[in-house]
């Protein structure tokens, strides 16, 4: 389940291009951008944690 969040943080980077409409702003699109780059990281930082635990 630990892949989730990484695909959830790549998700919210590339969302302001794929979602129709028109709330895409500067504003907007750095937000996600951080908050993806973000969660992907963490989701990676869980991923290795749980790949070292089983071994």
């Amino acid at each position: 389940m630990g892949w989730a969040v990484p695909v959830i943080g790549v998700w919210t980077v590339i969302a302001p291009w794929v979602v129709d409409g028109h709330v895409a702003t500067t504003a907007t699109i750095w937000s996600n951008v951080v908050t993806g780059v973000v969660a992907v990281l963490l989701g990676l930082a869980a991923m290795a944690v749980g790949v070292r635990r089983s071994h």
